[in-house]
């Protein structure tokens, strides 16, 4: 705040006034004062103004490290595994449905991407069930299968792949179907990918991929899936 401010009273100069003209005058004294105390005025109203700024300074640091918080929380609920099969021999994929099994033992296997609240502690694909397991209810994840047509046998011409979420040995909740042609010759990489989003069954159950072809049958290998997790559901 400013220093005292000049307080005397107002002054009276001696008349006539022509008597003492070289002297000090009322008005001088007036003019003296009135100028300190605007100037005092002004540094009381820069002073407000500069606490006002600087709480709004800290008010709008506060809200910013509140969005850096933030952004680094939605950043650990987000992240990727690609689970890989090791396994040298191939999966027969015949008319009847079979279970896609991938053991994440393969070379290429890659889960230090995993969201940091299950890194380390969980996984998105249960290897033992070969399943997909979700973390959240009302997650949404993207997907990418892939996996090599290593041979084909009595001329199969399409391959029918599903994402069911019923938990049982064959498909019973089946959310996701996609038909793939066979008509090129093998070997040949088949890659398909979609979103998901998971709810109470599929929180549940987990969601199991199965494969079956139109006639004949085929033998795959290097199967591997990509899981990413693109929103967590509970906030």
């Amino acid at each position: 705040m400013a220093t005292s401010k000049i307080t005397y009273p107002d002054k009276v100069g001696v008349i006539p006034k022509d008597v003492h003209i070289n002297q000090v005058w009322d008005d001088d004294m007036n003019e003296i004062k009135t100028k300190h105390n605007f100037n005092a005025n002004l540094i009381d109203v820069n002073t407000t103004d500069i606490l006002t700024n600087t709480a709004n300074i800290s008010t709008n640091a506060a809200d910013i490290s509140t969005l850096v918080a933030g952004e680094t929380v939605q950043n650990q609920e987000k992240g990727w595994a690609h689970y890989v099969d090791s396994i040298a021999g191939n999966q027969t994929i015949s008319t009847t449905n079979v279970l896609l099994t991938i053991d994440t033992l393969g070379a290429a296997n890659s889960t230090i991407y995993l969201p940091k609240e299950i890194r380390g502690i969980s996984e998105l694909w249960d290897s033992t069930l070969n399943r997909i397991t979700p973390i959240s209810l009302g997650d949404s994840y993207d997907l990418r299968i892939d996996f090599t047509i290593a041979s084909k046998a009595s001329v199969p011409t399409e391959l029918t792949l599903t994402l069911d979420i019923g938990g049982a040995a064959t498909p019973t909740v089946v959310i996701l179907t996609r038909y793939i042609s066979l008509s090129k010759t093998p070997p040949y990489t088949i890659s398909v990918g979609f979103p998901i989003f998971c709810l109470e069954t599929f929180i549940l159950n987990g969601g199991q991929i199965f494969l079956k072809t139109d006639s004949g049958s085929i033998s795959v290998s290097a199967r591997n899936i990509m899981i990413k997790r693109d929103y967590k559901g509970t906030l």
